[in-house]
């Protein structure tokens, strides 16, 4: 079962990410099937935090990448922005993924020969980013607070340092929506609470939609979506 917790209705100009009856089952050995997603309906808004909040096992991670057209659903219809999976080619989601979202993960997954400067610079070109690059480096680098750490390679950073980068890197082409696996997992709670801090502050000054799962119940208040999965 799910809950969702501050759905306002809203207009659906106002709509990133619509779910409709969507399910999701993993087959086991023999004829059984998992099921770890059931019949789960969404309207997600643009320019919010939405927090996807469930034990583990709960079907979290696997609704996050749904969600990021990272895996498909089992049956039901996942919308981004007008545009139906179900009708999309490999290749049309391998588009949106790259030049309209942006993904962090809990492992962080820096790439540990590039600095900070290096790496953001990779994504940037892998989108075919046509504006000013190094000013968009040194701007989302400044966003996250790592303006001094610029040529600081990976095992040069704290693991908040990491994580604070790799935001800057997910959000430097300038995507619609972040996809953030459990962003905060490995970090202690102040350190946590900093990233979804975070977070808003870039909600709010680039536009964007932060979709996050967690399984800490101290960060709920921060969240203007709180979606639980696995609850009665």
């Amino acid at each position: 079962m799910e809950r969702i917790e501050n759905n306002e209705i809203m207009d659906i100009q106002d709509i990133i990410l619509k779910v409709d009856n969507v399910s999701k089952s993993f087959k086991l050995i023999g004829n059984e099937e998992l099921k770890v997603i059931d019949g789960l309906n969404l309207s997600i808004p643009k320019g919010k935090l939405i927090i996807i909040k469930g034990r583990s096992g709960s079907g979290k991670t696997t609704l996050l990448n749904i969600l990021g057209a990272l895996d498909a659903a089992t049956s039901g219809e996942v919308t981004f922005m007008d545009r139906q999976y179900s009708l999309l080619s490999e290749e049309e989601k391998e588009y949106i993924r790259r030049y309209d979202m942006g993904f962090v993960f809990q492992s962080i997954a820096l790439i540990p020969i590039m600095n900070a400067y290096e790496n953001i610079d990779f994504v940037l070109r892998n989108a075919g980013f046509r504006d000013d690059r190094d000013g968009r480096i040194r701007e989302v680098l400044s966003l996250v607070g790592l303006s001094d750490r610029i040529t600081h390679y990976p095992a040069q950073l704290s693991g908040g340092e990491q994580q604070r980068t790799a935001i800057a890197r997910a959000i430097a082409h300038r995507p619609k929506v972040v996809f953030a696996d459990e962003p905060t997992g490995a970090l202690d709670t102040s350190t946590g609470i900093v990233v979804v801090k975070l977070f808003k502050e870039l909600i709010k000054r680039e536009g964007i939609t932060v979709i996050m799962t967690t399984h800490d119940e101290g960060l709920m208040d921060m969240a203007d979506i709180v979606i639980r999965l696995g609850e009665n």
